[in-house]
């Protein structure tokens, strides 16, 4: 059990893009490295949708990327920490997550 990630290469810059979680979980803390020490920049597309047991998501200052659907129909996610940092933010990333009430968004100085 445990986080899936695909590695990429862009620009000879190689990243993590998280593209799920294998097991149940209710707070879901992105690491902000694979175990390789390979930085997560990325939720890959899809990578949580319709996970309805996820409630809580903190996401690391690593991340600058959330691709499309990447939380799509959580029904019971009401809580997202992320950062400033997040440059690239996806259509439908957070679509259909009825229950979402708060979105804390870190600011770096």
């Amino acid at each position: 059990m445990g986080f899936t990630f695909e590695i990429k290469t862009e620009r000879q810059h190689t990243f993590a893009s998280v593209t799920g979680y294998q097991g149940p979980v209710r707070t879901l803390f992105v690491p902000s490295e694979t175990e390789e020490h390979i930085p997560v920049e990325e939720i890959g597309g899809r990578a949580f949708a319709s996970r309805m047991d996820l409630e809580e998501v903190i996401l690391p200052d690593s991340v600058r990327c959330i691709r499309s659907f990447a939380f799509y129909n959580c029904a019971h996610l009401h809580y997202i920490k992320l950062s400033d940092r997040v440059i690239d933010y996806y259509d439908g990333a957070l679509r259909q997550c009825t229950e979402l009430e708060e979105i804390e968004l870190h600011f770096h100085t």
